[in-house]
């Protein structure tokens, strides 16, 4: 029995001791007040930017016209980022490429890892009130 509890304790430490801990595991604190070396840097910031600007520029998946992606490389999105933890958070980026269309590209996770899990939304109105999307196929001809 000595030799269980030996190996369980053994075990324990082990895992504490190598730091276990990853983004899967992390709870994010929805009352979290950053401190300035909490949040992104202004060169971190600038370099998902690029990145994103990059990745939808060049998605030859995104339905949009060669001039739209001319726009979302030329100009800077509106960023907005809520904290959850240090350089941890939702951080979403849009960019108005259409006066009827919107391009969204947003994710939730530790800003600063290789694998962020992005994701893009393209959304498209009328400017009164959202496309319904049996209708949504349509967006080209309303542009």
């Amino acid at each position: 029995m000595d030799k269980w509890l030996l190996a369980f304790a053994a075990v324990f430490l082990f895992l504490n001791a190598g730091g276990c801990s990853s983004d899967k595991t992390f709870v994010p604190d929805y009352d979290f007040q950053p401190k300035l070396s909490d949040m992104l840097t202004p060169a971190e910031l600038n370099a998902l930017t690029i990145h994103a600007r990059n990745f939808v520029s060049k998605s030859e998946k995104l339905p949009l016209k060669p001039a739209q992606k001319k726009l979302v490389r030329a100009v800077r999105p509106d960023v907005k980022i809520k904290y959850y933890g240090k350089k941890y958070g939702q951080i979403r980026m849009t960019w108005r490429v259409a006066t009827n269309a919107l391009l969204e590209l947003y994710g939730t996770g530790n800003m600063l890892e290789e694998d962020f899990p992005w994701r893009l939304r393209f959304s498209a109105s009328d400017g009164t009130h959202p496309v319904p999307d049996e209708i949504r196929h349509n967006v080209e001809k309303i542009r």
